[in-house]
């Protein structure tokens, strides 16, 4: 079950109008289901005020148009894509989908069905890694609407990556778990971008020293979002 209830996401939705593009104030902060607030141990800044340069691109795969290549899973040296962590289901929504459940400890990615995972997806000359929602792939409006998880090798105290979108309004979920499956942190990202953007730099930066092993992006209510240039500190 997600930390954040869907009920305060979607009023935060339609009262939360005025968002930066330059910082990403986009990334507002919820109630977790218990109506505290979450303490909040990572802050969220634009991608070059992080310390660590290492950037992966994708650019080693053969482009790929809309709906792209479909993966179960996609693995680096230093850390690996999947659809969930274990001991998370799945709850294919209308058209969105979910990871209901808490992770268990060791943090583990699980790969999805080939066809429900992951999509490689070339948007305007650049590789993008999307989520592949509950209408499958190769269906083409199920392309940046699944869950995407990743597991990294060393855990991190900062990572960030570039949001793509060939649709319209993002709105997601990101949840941080440390290597033992511990929530670290939540937060919801929700913008109004242009067909085909790619270019608003996220990043998460750890305040106090604690480290994340993986985070689960899920969406909710919006048209998804798909990773660029991810960044992160390499082992």
């Amino acid at each position: 079950m997600l930390r954040i209830a869907l009920h305060s996401i979607f009023v935060s939705i339609l009262m939360d109008s005025a968002i930066s593009r330059e910082i990403p104030a986009n990334l507002t902060w919820h109630v977790a289901e218990d109506e505290a607030e979450i303490n909040h141990v990572f802050e969220v800044i634009p991608c070059k005020y992080l310390t660590c340069r290492d950037k992966i691109k994708f650019n080693e795969y053969v482009e790929s148009p809309l709906p792209g290549s479909p993966l179960s899973y996609l693995g680096y040296d230093d850390f690996v894509f999947g659809e969930k962590f274990r001991g998370m289901g799945v709850e294919p929504g209308v058209p969105w989908d979910l990871t209901p459940g808490a992770p268990t400890n060791p943090l583990t990615i699980d790969a999805g069905e080939v066809d429900a995972s992951l999509s490689l997806v070339t948007i305007n000359g650049q590789n993008t890694v999307c989520g592949v929602g509950g209408e499958k792939w190769p269906n083409n409006f199920a392309i940046g609407l699944g869950a995407i998880a990743l597991k990294f090798d060393t855990p991190q105290t900062e990572f960030g990556f570039t949001i793509a979108t060939f649709k319209d309004v993002v709105s997601v979920i990101i949840t941080l778990y440390d290597e033992e499956a511990n929530f670290v942190d939540q937060f919801e990202y929700r913008k109004d971008l242009d067909v085909g953007d790619i270019g608003v730099s996220t990043a998460f930066k750890s305040k106090d020293g604690s480290t994340v092993s993986g985070f689960v992006i899920n969406n909710a209510f919006g048209d998804g979002l798909c990773i660029n240039k991810f960044r992160y500190c390499a082992s």
